[in-house]
């Protein structure tokens, strides 16, 4: 895993979470997940290309369940952003960066827009 992604655990998911600058992108992720390994290498291009705007961040939940029940996460993967204006989850099983950059330019926006009327 990049030095750029964090690795969460029950200890220190809140204030990972909590004290973090920017976004957070979680991956709830399993070793044994085959669609969590095809999303791994597009989450490694995301921490690199929104370095110092973007957490990514990635929890186990085979290892770490408190913070996985936490969240009601019943499949995986699952990604959540985290310091959003909407905290709805977000699920995703296909893997294109396209998709991503996509997903990522909305929260910006909607990041931006927030900020801006506050």
């Amino acid at each position: 895993m990049s030095d750029q992604i964090t690795t969460l655990t029950n200890e220190n998911f809140d204030s990972t979470i909590n004290d973090a600058q920017t976004p957070v992108l979680v991956d709830f992720w399993a070793e044994w997940c085959g669609p969590c390994k095809m999303i791994a290498p597009v989450l490694e291009e995301l921490a690199t290309e929104y370095d110092g705007r973007l957490t990514i961040a990635k929890l186990n939940v085979d290892d770490h369940r408190e913070a996985t029940e936490k969240f009601n996460i019943r499949g995986i993967p699952t990604l959540i952003f985290s310091k959003m204006v909407s905290q709805k989850p977000q699920k995703s099983a296909h893997c294109r960066k396209a998709s991503w950059l996509l997903l990522l330019t909305q929260t910006f926006k909607g990041l931006d827009e927030h900020t801006e009327s506050a």
